[in-house]
């Protein structure tokens, strides 16, 4: 069980994510148009899938991610706040 947990939670960051992000193209298809000819452009018509080396041709698809991110983060981003009573 304990090996369990931390591969459920990285796949519910992960789902959050996803669900975030297609939630924000619905909401502004202008943007999923933009990314789409951006990808298009880049990886030749869909003729091959995007790596890592891609990233620097790929500045509004990074730009995108992390709005998604910054938009609805998966964890808290600020630590709670303690009262010392002494």
């Amino acid at each position: 069980m304990v090996l369990i947990q931390p591969i459920t939670a990285g796949a519910e960051t992960t789902t959050s994510s996803v669900q975030t992000f297609i939630l924000a193209m619905l909401h502004y298809p202008e943007v999923q148009r933009k990314a789409q000819a951006e990808l298009d452009r880049v990886l030749h018509r869909g003729k091959r899938l995007p790596g890592y080396e891609d990233q620097s041709d790929l500045p509004y698809i990074t730009a995108v991610m992390k709005e998604v991110l910054r938009w609805q983060p998966v964890t808290p981003i600020s630590t709670p706040c303690t009262l010392d009573l002494n």
